[in-house]
């Protein structure tokens, strides 16, 4: 059953993600990541780095990244999406809170080609020099570990309306599974820190955290 934008029912973050992407157990999935990826078959994050070669063409490079490190995580704007990058990128999207609070529908599925993700965007001036990042991905276990995520997000938010959490990526650990192991994202909220870099502030700074 669907839910009807403007009504007034209330849902978990378990009913939203459970009626875009039923519980599979053990459906992999590949990362679909724009500029700051999070691999959870290899249990790697890294960075996208666009540069112009010699021939003015553009090239991307990855860059891993060391564990632990810290994010800046716009949870309160987090996107229940739906992804197709063969060929032109084609990304819709709708706000896991207004999915949640009965004011917009999920999104629906445009093709059979686009699969069903989450979107967040992510800061860090040690990191990368720009504000943010995007970070998307529809892999069934990554988006496992922010749904918990939200789930801690939820219970101090309301503590923190004009900031963000400060989320700890820690090393993953090897998750066996029937089609081999796998290493889902880590991540733990140990701070906050101003909102303002997703409302066009500077990126966020470790000194601005407190815990």
């Amino acid at each position: 059953m669907g839910i009807e934008k403007g009504s007034k029912m209330s849902l978990s973050v378990d009913d939203v993600f459970n009626q875009i992407s039923p519980p599979s157990g053990d459906a992999g999935g590949a990362d679909f990541i724009r500029r700051f990826k999070i691999d959870a078959k290899d249990g790697k994050n890294s960075i996208i780095v666009r540069e112009q070669n010699a021939d003015l063409n553009w090239e991307n490079e990855e860059q891993e990244l060391e564990f632990p490190h810290d994010l800046a995580i716009d949870m309160a704007n987090m996107e229940i999406t739906w992804s197709n990058f063969d060929g032109e990128r084609d990304v819709v999207g709708t706000k896991l809170r207004d999915i949640m609070d009965g004011t917009a529908s999920p999104p629906k599925q445009p093709s059979k080609d686009h699969k069903d993700g989450i979107r967040v965007y992510v800061s860090s001036s040690k990191l990368f020099p720009e504000p943010y990042r995007e970070l998307l991905t529809n892999s069934y276990y990554a988006k496992e570990a922010f749904k918990q995520l939200y789930k801690e997000y939820q219970k101090e938010a309301d503590k923190h309306e004009d900031d963000a959490p400060v989320v700890t990526f820690s090393k993953p650990k090897d998750k066996p599974t029937k089609m081999g192991k796998v290493k889902p994202p880590s991540m733990e909220i140990t701070g906050w820190t101003s909102r303002d870099v997703f409302d066009g502030g500077s990126s966020a700074e470790s000194d601005e955290v407190f815990r």
